[in-house]
């Protein structure tokens, strides 16, 4: 799915916790594969980071 979202979104959408999506969402922000792109508001009143693809392709070549 290519549209924003939090954490919790993608764990739940990946079968993970929100603790490990958050440490690889990071990781993928430092690499400029992802990025922050809104905060929400959860029903609690809880901020949450939204998430979104910062590019629209992603090719990897593998040598031998």
């Amino acid at each position: 799915d290519d549209n924003p979202a939090p954490a919790s979104d993608i764990a739940e959408a990946a079968d993970t916790s929100v603790q490990n999506a958050r440490y690889h969402l990071e990781h993928l922000c430092e690499a400029d594969l992802v990025e922050t792109v809104d905060t929400w508001y959860s029903k609690k009143g809880t901020e949450m980071t939204v998430y979104a693809l910062s590019v629209e392709e992603l090719v990897i070549q593998l040598r031998r």
